[in-house]
């Protein structure tokens, strides 16, 4: 699991109530205490309906697929602390974590730091088709940070609500590419509606005593940055289930070829099947030769 440099503090990165592995960042990769592969092809991943604009102002409906992950935070230390979590460099959620204890994090908080807000999926997503809902220009998208506070709990006091502050990043597919960018993090379905306590105990943030850094990306994106080695592959470029890839190193100019295949496994027993299916159809044809 990643952990902070004073080993106090950990976070995990959970697709339905799975680790997701732990990948070591390489030199010359962007740096981050550790790197997760995102997927979508998860026993938890849906299709998300988006409302989207064509270029000429135009709305229709379009269908993404998302896979809803958590976030599991444990504190080692021999005091409370306050977890504030930020995603694609905006505000997410905000906990306290017990001194010895873990907190799994399920979503972003509509009013960050507040527990009894609406919450709703931390969701992996991709870029979308058409045009951002803003001016790009975030670099610290494909990151989970979180920032860890010493904390002093006040007197209870009469609850009110804050101000939302839900934001997540919206980038279209042009953007995506210049920037590099594979994957982004969504808001999904609503894992609580927001009630209102009589009272609560409200928290005071104090220094930060420790941070850490997870990146996430996709499978493509973690092997062009060699976090994942390429395996070497034999295929038939005519095989209609595989996507030949051609990249060119900026700096280098050599020229590389990935092998895109979303299941290698399905894919060798779809043509091992295709083959078998042959064979017997050879067969069959002799055989109706020599009745003839």
């Amino acid at each position: 699991m990643p952990t902070t440099t004073s080993g106090l503090f950990s976070v995990d990165v959970l697709v339905g109530n799975k680790l997701l592995n732990e990948l070591e960042c390489p030199d010359g990769a962007p740096a981050a205490d550790a790197y997760v592969e995102t997927m979508f092809n998860a026993p938890v991943t849906y299709k998300q309906m988006t409302i989207d604009r064509d270029p000429y102002g135009e709305e229709f409906e379009s269908y993404w697929p998302v896979t809803p992950y958590t976030l599991q935070v444990k504190n080692n230390a021999s005091y409370d602390v306050r977890a504030l979590v930020y995603i694609d460099g905006m505000k997410a959620a905000g906990y306290t974590v017990r001194s010895r204890r873990s907190t799994v994090i399920q979503g972003y908080q509509s009013v960050f730091g507040d527990c009894y807000s609406k919450i709703t999926e931390f969701l992996f997503c991709l870029p979308r088709a058409t045009s951002s809902s803003e001016n790009f220009n975030n670099e610290e998208y494909g990151t989970i940070k979180v920032n860890f506070h010493r904390q002093s709990d006040e007197t209870p006091t009469r609850y009110g609500d804050g101000a939302d502050t839900l934001k997540t990043l919206n980038i279209d597919k042009k953007s995506a590419s210049i920037k590099g960018i594979g994957t982004i993090s969504g808001s999904g379905k609503t894992i609580q509606d927001r009630f209102k306590p009589n009272t609560a105990r409200r928290i005071k943030v104090l220094e930060k005593v420790d941070s850490l850094l997870v990146r996430y990306e996709t499978n493509y994106r973690l092997r062009l940055l060699g976090i994942i080695a390429n395996k070497n592959y034999v295929v038939d470029e005519n095989d209609s289930d595989v996507e030949i890839v051609k990249v060119v190193d900026k700096k280098t100019r050599k020229r590389s070829v990935c092998i895109m295949s979303d299941n290698e496994d399905e894919h060798a027993s779809k043509k091992a099947m295709t083959q078998e299916i042959e064979n017997l159809k050879a067969r069959l044809s002799k055989y109706e030769e020599t009745d003839q």
